[in-house]
């Protein structure tokens, strides 16, 4: 009691007394200090409204006698269920209930009990006088329900007959199902991914097809081109060209003037005509038709201004250009 007083413990470990004891009231006259005293012998007196109690510490004997916990019955949902098996409670069920009691035939009233959960508690739970206890929703997993009870004198039993509880998962927290998901969802995203590259495939082979149609229809616009300048304008140069020939020719007495002006027709139709071969030429080569690609590629390089052929070629062309005179023909 000293220790308690300067703390050094946190509690004592006290007797009650009842009228099974020997007292005839349980009322006591506490309302001046001291409520008791210890006399010179040791005894201990108490004032009471029924007299004096008096209790001789030397012949109180502690009763080391520890109960054992026994677990009663067990509930689930209020219906009663088998404790020679570990308790199955499906996901349809929600409350468990555990009675249980010391066999104590001394002073039974006295009994206090605590009990654990493992799985789920970490520590004891003190309940006092509380012979039941209740679960509800308990979250899936395996547990182990132990209970302990303290006598009189404050000593503890050892655990009882711990009971196994399984709590059965619902279907959509099972592993399978969290595969079964898993699965799902990868296939969804899978298949979401070949639909969308399947788009983009789709997408980009119809560019290539509008894409090859124009220039189809720009290839076959150039070769209508080149093809009308060589058979229409062609010929029509051709023509004046022959006329201007012919003129000259049959004519009974040119004067030199006539004949330098149809010499001049001439040349100029004849310069119009290699004009529109090179356009037409340039719209559609003949080559390509006729030899293929690769050939029409080396003709083309043989023709090009940065190589020896083909830059002799182009200076050739720029110096017909040059002293080709551009000339407002006159007739009289």
């Amino acid at each position: 009691m000293i220790d308690f007083a300067e703390h050094r413990q946190t509690s004592i470990a006290s007797i009650p007394y009842g009228k099974a004891d020997g007292l005839r009231t349980l009322q006591s006259n506490g309302g001046v200090s001291p409520a008791g005293t210890r006399t010179a012998d040791g005894r201990l007196w108490f004032p009471t409204q029924d007299g004096v109690a008096v209790v001789d510490p030397k012949k109180v004997k502690v009763d080391s006698q520890i109960p054992k916990v026994t677990i009663e019955t067990a509930t689930i949902d209020q219906l009663p269920t088998s404790l020679d098996a570990p308790i199955i409670i499906t996901p349809s069920k929600s409350t468990l209930q555990l009675q249980y009691t010391a066999p104590d035939f001394v002073r039974p009233d006295q009994l206090r009990f605590r009990y654990k959960l493992e799985g789920l508690d970490l520590e004891w739970t003190d309940v006092g006088f509380h012979r039941s206890a209740s679960y509800t929703h308990l979250p899936p997993g395996h547990y182990r329900f132990l209970v302990s009870a303290k006598n009189e004198n404050g000593i503890w039993s050892p655990s009882s007959q711990p009971v196994s509880i399984d709590v059965q998962s619902p279907f959509y927290k099972t592993r399978w199902f969290e595969f079964l998901l898993l699965s799902a969802t990868s296939l969804t995203v899978f298949a979401a991914w070949r639909y969308r590259l399947f788009e983009l495939k789709a997408k980009h082979a119809l560019q290539a097809n509008f894409l090859q149609q124009l220039m189809t229809t720009q290839e076959d616009e150039r070769k209508r081109i080149a093809q009308e300048l060589h058979d229409s304008l062609g010929q029509r140069l051709v023509v004046i060209n022959s006329i201007a020939k012919l003129a000259v020719r049959f004519r009974d007495s040119p004067s030199k003037s006539d004949e330098s002006r149809f010499q001049e027709i001439s040349a100029e139709a004849t310069a119009g005509l290699e004009d529109t071969r090179l356009i037409a030429y340039d719209l559609r080569p003949s080559h390509l038709d006729r030899l293929g690609l690769t050939q029409s590629i080396e003709y083309l390089v043989a023709r090009c201004p940065y190589s020896a052929q083909g830059l002799q070629t182009l200076t050739m062309q720029r110096t017909t250009l040059q002293i080709r005179p551009h000339r407002t023909l006159q007739f009289s």
